[in-house]
């Protein structure tokens, strides 16, 4: 909530000032030690009985050294954070209607790698986090610019972050940086 704060009084300034922005958001979550606010928390309450048979090791909240855990009390943390992610990117996207600027400002969220091995249930691909299989590796992707892309799509065409840079550097008639 606090990075979005900040980023939403960037964006405010620029706009005020007249000037395009460019804001980077990189949350730390979902990532271990995972926490949660009690009532995100309190969504996941099943979570602990449904996947209490696996052991798992991560990151001790309290101590920071590593401990063994019920997988559905790390998935019950891990997914309240993944809760407060989305209601933070709501809250921008909120933000950005109500000031006018959605329409014509270029939204890209994706993670970083694959799911962690401490989260990781079933999955149709081979791999964790760290791995270079396809479950260490496929994240989610989604790109949201009213302007420019009007009606949501999908495409099963791989992409990679890799490509970001040529995308914007394209997208603002700018040239490639030297190397």
């Amino acid at each position: 909530e606090v990075i979005i704060q900040e980023a939403i009084r960037f964006i405010d300034k620029s706009h005020k000032d007249g000037k395009p922005f460019f804001t980077v958001v990189w949350f730390g979550s979902p990532h271990e030690p995972y926490s949660g606010l009690p009532a995100d928390l309190a969504l996941y309450d099943d979570l602990p009985a449904k996947y209490n048979s696996r052991q798992v090791r991560l990151t001790s909240n309290e101590t920071g050294e590593p401990v063994t855990r019920s997988q559905g009390e790390v998935l019950r943390e891990r997914y309240a954070e993944i809760t407060a992610m989305d209601r933070a990117i709501g809250r921008l996207r909120e933000h950005l209607a109500a000031t006018g600027l959605r329409e014509n400002t270029l939204l890209f969220y994706c993670g970083d790698n694959g799911t962690s091995k401490d989260a990781s249930l079933a999955s149709p691909h081979r791999g964790v986090k760290s791995e270079i299989y396809e479950g260490g590796i496929l994240v989610p992707g989604l790109v949201e610019w009213p302007a420019r892309i009007p009606k949501p799509r999908s495409t099963t065409v791989r992409a990679s972050t890799n490509d970001l840079l040529p995308t914007l550097c394209s997208l603002a008639d700018q040239p490639l940086p030297a190397l």
